[in-house]
């Protein structure tokens, strides 16, 4: 019974979290002061198993709620990601910044046990999971901030799953995208990273690294090999 409350509770909340990210999506600037509403529950969702240490019987529940849960957390990270694109300084402020950086870097991290019979697949959720840490980014608009979300991602690239280290990457590429030169200041926190990472046995992990690297050297016009080879 307890098994069964837990599903009912997660799959309400992907449902109210769908409902507000097609609301969202539709209404835009609109629907965003109503966020202030919903921010505690969305990042509150997140946390949730986020640091990817379970206990036996946790995985065991995962396997029961799996697909509850991931389609739960893709709608609250969809809702996020319209939240940070249309709030004009309503909804987040510092405070909001601070707690939300963490929470949802985190869920590079995030690996369900089983998400078999979603309608959200693996790449929808790393596509959603990139683009909200970028939006997020993008919206606080602040190197101070900027700061521990960028190492927050480069300890993640360090992690023991590949997936995880590639989701990592997938989002720095994003951030130089949308920062540009704006980025170069973390180059000398970044490149040893990125060096390490030439060395990565998984090739996806691998080629990203090179793809970063390349777009770093467009933007900054330098050309980063010697860096590279000193990290």
């Amino acid at each position: 019974v307890p098994c069964d409350v837990s599903r009912a509770h997660t799959a309400r909340h992907a449902s109210m979290f769908h409902l507000v990210s097609v609301l969202s999506s539709s209404l835009k600037a609109v629907f965003a002061p109503y966020y202030a509403v919903f921010f505690d529950d969305l990042l509150g969702s997140l946390k949730e198993g986020s640091s990817g240490q379970k206990s036996a019987k946790r995985r065991k529940v995962d396997e029961e709620e799996g697909k509850e849960e991931w389609e739960m957390r893709y709608y609250a990270l969809h809702a996020l990601q319209n939240c940070f694109l249309h709030d004009d300084g309503v909804v987040m402020h510092q405070q909001r910044f601070e707690v939300a950086i963490p929470v949802v870097v985190s869920q590079c991290t995030f690996m369900p046990d089983s998400i078999n019979g979603s309608e959200v697949s693996r790449e929808q959720m790393d596509v959603v999971v990139a683009d909200c840490i970028v939006q997020l980014a993008v919206l606080m608009g602040d190197d101070s901030l900027w700061k521990p979300m960028n190492h927050k991602l480069l300890m993640h690239t360090r992690n023991e799953r590949a997936h995880t280290r590639f989701l990592a990457l997938k989002s720095i590429k994003k951030m130089v995208e949308r920062l540009q030169e704006e980025y170069l200041i973390f180059l000398p926190e970044t490149l040893p990273f990125l060096a390490e990472l030439l060395e990565d046995s998984h090739s996806k992990v691998e080629n990203t690294s090179k793809e970063i690297i390349r777009l770093l050297e467009q933007v900054s016009g330098e050309d980063l090999e010697q860096y590279l080879k000193g990290g």
